[in-house]
């Protein structure tokens, strides 16, 4: 599976699958919605930020 990833990101064939809506409760009895991201999409969002992370984190030492 995340060698499958690995290629759709080196080919520019990945696109972000849609966030799944939930709902979730408030003290006050309203509810709040949130936006669920896809395993997938967080692997390549965690990807992203280790390697801007790798980056930048010289310039602002």
């Amino acid at each position: 599976m995340l060698a499958d990833l690995h290629r759709r990101l080196h080919r520019g064939a990945y696109w972000a699958q849609a966030s799944r809506g939930v709902y979730i409760p408030k003290a006050d009895g309203r509810q709040r919605p949130l936006g669920v991201a896809a395993r997938e999409d967080k692997n390549v969002q965690q990807a992203v930020v280790t390697i801007l992370n790798d980056i930048y984190e010289v310039d602002f030492s």
